[in-house]
């Protein structure tokens, strides 16, 4: 069985406690039902260093039961949200990039849902750091709900339409395998290539054709019981699959953090970020199974 991972800020040291962390909420909770997935809220008190270097131990020590206090408190609100499934809470101390990783570690078949926003730093485009680290650090799936994702008018949002950028290799396809492993039923596929000159195919020993490329994919998918349709596109492939994800209607993107050609990246490299940056769709991230944890 999945389990939701959702992770939420509870900051009594900012105005506005919380943050954006709570507008993946509805998309946890669609999952949740969709994927009959358990759940797990989370959050992590990240304790300023001025208050540890606080001389009055006692009252620390009260200071941060008291606020961990809160934080169950909120997170039992929140719970009682996802009618009809089993949630857990956790309240951690420290950072909140290394207790989402560690939770993850000890669930079956985590997807981490989370909210994040991106900042410009020399010359590109930087994932919130959290997030950053988490996809940099997981094998499972991570659900980003980026800054230009429109709010969810309901409390609970499905995902029925997948895009998954394709570019030829199999670094690329493992997006399917990610969309597969979540468990996602009655999904439809929606398998996007933007042609580049010089593109192989995915053993490297021929021009690509695209159309027979994507039809053998969508033949693949079609025996796992998905209903997938192709398209084709021309134009750099950041903007490219941000027009399409709004032309197809799509819930979510979904890629991988590595790929050739115009998806070849570093990880959160150019295509990744762009992406996440631009769209107002969901972005499903994937890295590949092997690759050394950033």
């Amino acid at each position: 069985m999945p389990t939701i991972i959702v992770p939420l800020l509870c900051d009594r040291t900012k105005a506005d406690p919380h943050g954006v962390s709570e507008r993946a909420l509805p998309w946890a909770r669609g999952l949740a039902r969709q994927l009959a997935a358990e759940v797990v809220l989370l959050t992590a008190l990240d304790i300023p260093s001025g208050l540890l270097a606080m001389a009055d131990k006692a009252l620390l020590r009260q200071l941060l039961d008291d606020w961990r206090a809160e934080c169950r408190t909120y997170l039992e609100e929140v719970a009682r949200t996802f009618e009809g499934r089993v949630v857990s809470l956790e309240v951690d101390e420290g950072d909140p990039a290394s207790a989402i990783v560690r939770i993850a570690g000890q669930v079956n078949e985590p997807l981490v849902t989370m909210a994040s926003h991106l900042r410009t730093g020399l010359s590109r485009l930087v994932l919130g750091s959290i997030a950053m680290r988490v996809v940099s650090s997981l094998d499972c799936p991570v659900l980003i709900i980026g800054q230009r994702v429109p709010a969810a008018v309901t409390p609970v949002v499905e995902v029925r339409r997948a895009l998954v950028p394709l570019d030829g290799s199999p670094l690329a396809e493992r997006a399917l395998d990610a969309v597969a492993v979540a468990g996602f039923k009655g999904l439809h596929i929606i398998l996007l290539y933007v042609p580049e000159p010089g593109a192989r195919d995915r053993l490297g020993e021929r021009d690509l054709q695209p159309d027979a490329y994507l039809a053998d994919v969508a033949a693949r998918l079609k025996e796992r019981g998905f209903t997938v349709e192709t398209a084709v596109r021309q134009g750099k492939p950041p903007e490219a699959i941000v027009a399409a994800a709004g032309e197809v209607e799509a819930d979510l993107i979904a890629m991988t953090t590595h790929g050739r050609g115009g998806l070849r990246a570093v990880l959160m490299g150019s295509t990744v970020e762009q992406v996440l940056h631009a769209a107002s769709t969901p972005v499903l991230l994937a890295r590949p199974h092997g690759e050394p944890s950033g």
